[in-house]
């Protein structure tokens, strides 16, 4: 097993404990779910990406398409998904007063083409920021 993988396994699973241990608790604001669900995205979407045989060969032209789909998937699933957990936490705790309401989590997914934009956002300026620190080819070392 390759290293990100195993830590990314590692990742998941202490992620996956967090939101059994958030279920728990008598919680009814939306921002912990909305990082959970945040996390739950960007994991199962970077799992995906690693199980990708062929992430090495990508051409340099393509890393910013590629980082803005990354991130509108990202987006648009976290808010979706936090949607979903707001659905699970109400649906085993059965109080009479429901701890989201069915209007809080309409808003969830009304709010995952902002998401998505955000997540675009912040991909294609992560990729930014790797391709600044990227040593270029054929540039000498001048900091010496």
């Amino acid at each position: 097993m390759s290293r990100p993988a195993h830590v990314l396994r590692w990742v998941t699973l202490m992620w996956g404990a967090a939101i059994l241990f958030w279920l728990s608790l008598e919680d009814s604001s939306p921002f912990p779910a909305a990082i959970l669900a945040t996390g739950v995205s960007l994991l199962l979407i970077s799992t995906q990406i690693l199980r990708q045989k062929k992430l090495n060969i990508v051409n340099a032209g393509y890393i910013f398409p590629i980082a803005a789909l990354f991130g509108a998937l990202s987006g648009a699933s976290a808010a979706i998904t936090t949607a979903l957990l707001m659905l699970l936490k109400t649906g085993m705790h059965a109080h009479g007063v429901p701890d989201y309401s069915f209007a809080q989590m309409l808003g969830m997914i009304e709010r995952a083409p902002v998401w998505a934009l955000a997540g675009v956002l912040l991909a294609i300026g992560a990729a930014l920021a790797v391709q600044s620190v990227k040593p270029q080819a054929g540039a000498s070392d001048t900091s010496r």
